[in-house]
């Protein structure tokens, strides 16, 4: 049974919301690793380091991307001075998993960064559907230590028509019932049939389906999610260009 969490605020303002299974047990960052990005990530992906003499000044602790990322000064506690987003969304992800936050948490903390780092303001749907999901976006980031993913977009002034979002998720849904890839049929049927739900000139919008179980959510600007036929949840937002 799922549990519905979220924070809600103003029309059009910054609204958050999930759905979510459960408490994860945290893993914790095992790899201790002293060394130039590169030796640091290959140690700690089993994949090479400890037996260079070059192990430079850096000291790291945490999975592969985070190490590499806080040893090259990109990334790691916080993506500190990066204006780029993909790079802000995975140490992002990387703090979500070890500090075991939720979803909605997770995007929150997401949107915040990337404002704070860039100036401008994102909307961000994170899930731990990490292989089974699908997606239509605009800045997408994996984290395959943690087994999250993260899709973020810029703001947009139009919120999502829901009653279309809802009808497409659904009539979606439905043809797809007998596909072994619940969530990649949804998204191309919803894509191949062109999207009704968000009104911008652009027509431009972010979209991630995922299967019924695991945990997903938004902190968004006029964003939406919706859960179909007891197989997939539709989670969008429309995006400016």
């Amino acid at each position: 049974m799922k549990l519905l969490v979220g924070i809600f605020a103003s029309a059009l303002g910054l609204e958050a919301t999930g759905f979510q299974t459960g408490i994860k047990t945290n893993g914790e960052r095992s790899c201790s690793c002293i060394g130039d990005p590169d030796w640091c990530a290959d140690f700690c992906s089993g994949s090479g380091g400890g037996d260079g003499g070059g192990n430079g000044g850096c000291s790291c602790v945490g999975d592969p991307q985070w190490c590499e990322d806080f040893c090259n000064g990109s990334g790691g506690g916080g993506g500190s001075g990066s204006t780029d987003p993909e790079i802000i969304m995975k140490s992002v992800l990387s703090d979500c998993g070890w500090y075991n936050w939720s979803m909605v948490k997770c995007a929150e903390e997401m949107h915040d960064r990337i404002l704070r780092n860039t100036g401008n303001a994102y909307s961000c749907i994170t899930t731990d559907d990490y292989k089974g999901y699908a997606a239509w976006k605009t800045y997408n980031v994996e984290d395959s230590w943690n087994k999250l993913v993260a899709v973020c977009g810029p703001k947009s002034n139009t919120a999502v028509a829901r009653y279309y979002f809802e009808q497409q998720c659904d009539d979606c849904a439905y043809m797809c019932t007998y596909s072994n890839d619940k969530p990649d049929c949804v998204r191309n049927c919803i894509s191949d049939r062109g999207q009704r739900f968000c009104s911008n000139s652009s027509g431009r919008y972010n979209l991630v389906v995922t299967n019924w179980n695991p945990d997903v959510a938004y902190y968004a600007y006029g964003a939406h999610i919706y859960g179909a036929r007891g197989m997939v949840y539709c989670t969008g937002y429309c995006v400016t260009n």
